[in-house]
């Protein structure tokens, strides 16, 4: 694919100039490591989606030269935290044919991950930045998963009321976005980092796991009552 190729040049072209340059993350990858991620979270991938995962680590080694993308830098982190933590969360709470709304995404975490372990989910990608869009449209081509691109806040995303439910990452939502969410009957899938318990004004826990491998980080799925 021709994205695909454009990002192998340019890794060298950038050492052909001489320039000092870290290798790509996906050069760091093992199969030992991939095959402890599966299983610590349960999932299975196939070798496309080994691969995948392997295109989508060099783009971000590429971009977060440039655009801060994320502050994970280690391959393991980054197959715990993004991928993996991802998938499982998709395998646990997501139905395959569901549209989901990936709420500042960012580098594509969990949405486009979630959508690289469910492929024949329907995903809208929200997000502010005009440099992460252009990111996420350059990941979505090159990984031949498509997807719907919304650069704004999420209250205002104009599409509310196709969505089935939201994911939302270490943000909390703003009161306009609860209400929107609530009047468009979508759900909240929220990875966070200690358990919320039943605390939510206005939502119901359905349902509430602590992530694998983790003493602190949740993954809690809320109706808007």
């Amino acid at each position: 694919m021709f994205l695909g190729l454009f990002t192998t040049t340019r890794h060298q072209q950038l050492d052909k100039k001489g320039q000092s340059s870290l290798p790509l993350l996906s050069e760091l990858m093992t199969v030992a490591e991939l095959q402890a991620m599966e299983k610590t979270f349960g999932v299975r991938l196939s070798g496309e989606q080994t691969a995948q995962i392997r295109t989508y680590l060099d783009l971000l080694s590429l971009w977060d030269r440039t655009v801060n993308l994320t502050r994970i830098q280690s391959v393991a982190d980054q197959l715990r935290f993004h991928f993996f933590e991802s998938f499982w969360a998709a395998d646990r709470f997501l139905d395959p044919n569901q549209m989901i709304a990936d709420v500042g995404s960012g580098a594509g975490f969990p949405g486009l991950a979630m959508k690289l372990f469910l492929p024949s989910l329907r995903l809208a990608l929200i997000e502010k930045s005009a440099k992460k869009i252009v990111f996420l449209k350059e990941a979505c081509a090159t990984l031949s998963l498509p997807a719907a691109f919304f650069q704004g806040r999420a209250e205002d995303y104009p599409g509310w009321d196709t969505i089935g439910l939201a994911t939302l990452r270490a943000l909390t939502p703003s009161a306009k976005l609860v209400d929107l969410l609530r009047v468009h009957g979508v759900k909240l899938l929220w990875l966070h980092g200690s358990a919320l318990g039943n605390s939510m004004t206005g939502w119901t826990l359905v349902r509430q796991h602590l992530v694998p491998g983790s003493a602190s980080r949740f993954a809690s799925l809320f109706r808007c009552d």
